[in-house]
């Protein structure tokens, strides 16, 4: 009898457990989307402190030598999470691949942000872009039943009928 009430209050401790763990994830990619549009609404990514118009440079100098280089792109993707569109030695887009972003789907954005301004598909991928402002940030999903991100852009506001 004494193993049975044992055995019933680790089942319950387990149900609880898988609960409140699956609460605090759902709470957390909540908490990271309002981060994501806080950051872009200023012309930056959460995982970097290098925005729109950051200098190369300095980028170069603060995280050292990049997994990727040319005259159009710093890549730090591997190492850092995070790369660089350049124009004239100058940040002009922001790609972010942070660990955060694991799990999120299309749906939970849409939740959060609310349907987007601009709705994009190439090549299996989905782009959805919201306008902040004098930025533009864009969610790259894995086209699919289930649309999981994959990265987040933020780049100077532009059109949709400029986007990609």
């Amino acid at each position: 009898m004494l193993r049975q009430g044992k055995l019933a209050i680790l089942v319950v401790l387990s149900f609880v457990l898988t609960f409140y763990t699956f609460g605090v994830a759902q709470a957390a990619q909540s908490s990271v989307l309002k981060k994501t549009k806080e950051a872009a609404q200023n012309g930056h990514i959460i995982n970097s402190e290098f925005g729109i118009n950051s200098d190369k440079g300095k980028i170069k100098k603060k995280y050292g030598k990049p997994d990727q280089e040319d005259q159009a792109m710093l890549n730090y993707l591997h190492s850092r999470q995070v790369a660089f569109g350049l124009d004239k030695n100058k940040s002009t887009t922001l790609y972010s691949v942070a660990k955060e972003y694991k799990g999120i789907t299309s749906d939970k954005v849409e939740k959060e942000l609310g349907k987007p301004n601009c709705v994009e598909g190439a090549m299996g991928k989905a782009y959805w872009s919201y306008h902040l402002g004098k930025y533009l940030l864009t969610f790259q999903f894995q086209n699919g039943e289930v649309k999981t991100l994959q990265q987040v852009i933020v780049e100077k506001n532009r059109t949709c009928n400029e986007i990609r």
